[in-house]
């Protein structure tokens, strides 16, 4: 009873707890049994390791992510991506062997296994849930966790079932038998194979009703691996056409390549994905955007349309003393172009928006000479301080905003620049995530309760 009251504080009635510092363990062996080792068991004790980011902050059961590093499985390590240590999720990222002589498919398949069956027998040791894993990884790992999530034969030898994951959620991952498969067979080294091999070692091959929900997310279609996203696509034409499984998801992320993608993919699965599907798992509404993504971390301006890496422009974005703070530098002497329209919203322009739980948003615009402008939507002027200040190379844009003024609990934030010409515009964004317009949901970076 005492545990339900707690959830319902949590989730409804705005609950916060003190932050406490993330804790990792390191260097975890994930195989209970070394008889289930086969081949070179010298050679899984030193690859077959895995390790834990625990976030702070509450007692309750939390949901886990297994993370595969890529490499195209020669090559590559374990690592915690910064979206999913911001998730508010215990992260566990693991190592597997690598094909090489001392390891051959199905070798990395079944370590990759092992984890996942670690994972549910241990996971509860360290504050998660084992009825909330989600597997994912990126790239080759994206492969290992589509295999493991839909062949059930790998977690089968651990006696383990692989509908027990609440999600498989593979970032540009191939959805085809593995090139590096093609290669053990042929005795080659190409990372492009010629002819597309679909066969038991194919996740497509595998694709079935009463798998868990299938949400596959890539890079853009030109940008990503050659035939990557139009892979995914495949299977989840499969799924949802042919298996009528209509939970089956996919997000081709536009304006980012297959090493690029990550980040941004990670932040769509975690905020439209594991905390829903966690909820309903728990049944209860919602949970908590309770964390502050990225926070005083600088983050690189991107294109958003048409692709571009770098547009020599950053922003670092933090909470303190009850305000968010956002700092915007440019290096970019282009940004004094003539500023044609009446409206400070008009040639070449930043945009910072804020929402609240109630939807009430506002939105500061303001141009390179200074000059801003605000549109309320909801939310007034007086809680807002902007200005602009020229440099030798650029400029300098600090914001503030007082939380304390603001009706909503919770509040998130993102930051747009739009330039624009007479025959052309190009929108970038600080937020990781975008879409087809700068203002939908999810380009809004959601921030700690006031």
């Amino acid at each position: 009873m005492v545990k339900k009251l707690f959830l319902y504080l949590l989730v409804f009635g705005g609950l916060s707890l003190p932050a406490k510092e993330p804790t990792i363990q390191k260097e975890i062996f994930y195989y209970d049994d070394v008889k289930l080792i086969e081949h070179d068991v010298e050679y899984a004790k030193e690859r077959c390791k895995l390790d834990l980011f625990i976030p702070g902050n509450d007692e309750t059961k939390r949901p886990v992510v297994l993370f595969f590093h890529g490499g195209g499985l020669r090559g590559g390590k374990k690592y915690f991506p910064e979206a999913l240590k911001s998730s508010g999720a215990i992260i566990v990222s693991a190592n597997y062997r690598l094909s090489c002589e001392r390891a051959k498919c199905p070798d990395y398949l079944y370590d990759a296994a092992a984890a996942a069956n670690w994972v549910f027998k241990h996971i509860a040791e360290y504050g998660g849930d084992p009825d909330c894993v989600i597997i994912s990884g990126h790239s080759a790992g994206a492969y290992l966790s589509a295999m493991v999530g839909m062949d059930a034969r790998y977690l089968a030898r651990f006696s383990e079932k692989n509908t027990r994951f609440l999600l498989i959620a593979p970032v540009s991952g191939q959805m085809t038998t593995h090139f590096q498969i093609q290669n053990e067979r042929l005795g080659t080294h190409q990372e492009i194979a010629e002819h597309v091999v679909v066969d038991e070692y194919a996740p497509i091959w595998h694709a079935k009703k009463g798998l868990p929900p299938v949400i596959l997310l890539t890079g853009g279609v030109d940008l990503d691996w050659p035939a990557r996203p139009q892979e995914n696509q495949l299977l989840y034409s499969v799924l949802r056409k042919i298996h009528h499984d209509e939970r089956a998801k996919i997000y081709c992320i536009d304006g980012f390549g297959h090493s690029e993608c990550i980040e941004p993919a990670l932040t769509i699965l975690v905020k439209r994905e594991m905390w829903q599907a966690y909820a309903k798992q728990k049944r209860v509404a919602s949970m908590p955007e309770n964390y502050l993504l990225n926070s005083g971390r600088k983050i690189e301006f991107q294109a958003q349309r048409t692709g571009k890496a770098k547009v020599g422009a950053s922003a670092v974005i933090a909470q303190k003393e009850g305000k968010i703070i956002v700092d915007v530098t440019c290096t970019e002497p282009a940004f004094d172009q003539l500023v044609y329209g009446p409206r400070a919203w008009s040639s070449d322009c930043l945009n910072l928006y804020l929402a609240t739980a109630e939807n009430l948003e506002g939105q500061w615009v303001m141009d390179s000479k200074g000059r801003a402008e605000f549109y309320p939507f909801g939310l007034k002027e007086r809680l807002w301080k902007a200005s602009v200040e020229r440099t030798p190379t650029g400029w300098n844009a600090h914001y503030e905003v007082d939380l304390a003024g603001i009706d909503g609990k919770l509040v998130k934030a993102n930051i747009v620049r739009d330039r624009r010409t007479k025959d052309a515009r190009e929108v970038t964004c600080w937020s990781p995530v975008y879409g087809n317009g700068f203002q939908e949901k999810d380009a809004l970076v959601p921030l700690v309760e006031k």
